[in-house]
């Protein structure tokens, strides 16, 4: 995982699945539904709709692989409208100030930990 994919995991909330049935699932999201249908005469396939999902290349073998397709294309639609560089420039300016405070003994009560926090949810965990 890079930076920049951990940055997006910590701002975008996952698709939440509803099961409308065994062989129905959807999800909301700001660009329209997806729903993911099982038909058993389609060699028994499960099959994504949605914004950029039609056609003979949605089918998948298991749920959870139709699921993480659509997990993906809405991922990288929200990626493609943020300037992902800006944030990965938040994250290192506030490491920076970070390292500033400590070389220069700045510390301010919880101050660090208040901005490890922050930043743990933007850094590649190992």
């Amino acid at each position: 995982m890079t930076e920049k994919d951990a940055i997006l995991a910590a701002l975008v909330k996952p698709l939440v699945w509803v099961a409308k049935n065994d062989w129905h699932h959807v999800a909301d999201n700001p660009f329209g539904e997806c729903w993911i249908k099982h038909y058993n005469g389609a060699m028994g396939l499960w099959t994504l709709y949605g914004p950029g999902h039609y056609g003979p290349n949605n089918n998948f073998p298991t749920l959870a692989a139709a699921q993480a397709a659509a997990e993906a294309d809405y991922r990288a639609r929200i990626a493609a409208a943020l300037n992902m560089d800006a944030v990965a420039e938040l994250v290192e300016a506030l490491d920076m100030a970070k390292a500033h405070m400590i070389v220069n003994d700045l510390s301010l009560p919880n101050v660090f930990a208040i901005i490890d926090a922050a930043l743990s949810r933007f850094r590649v965990q190992p």
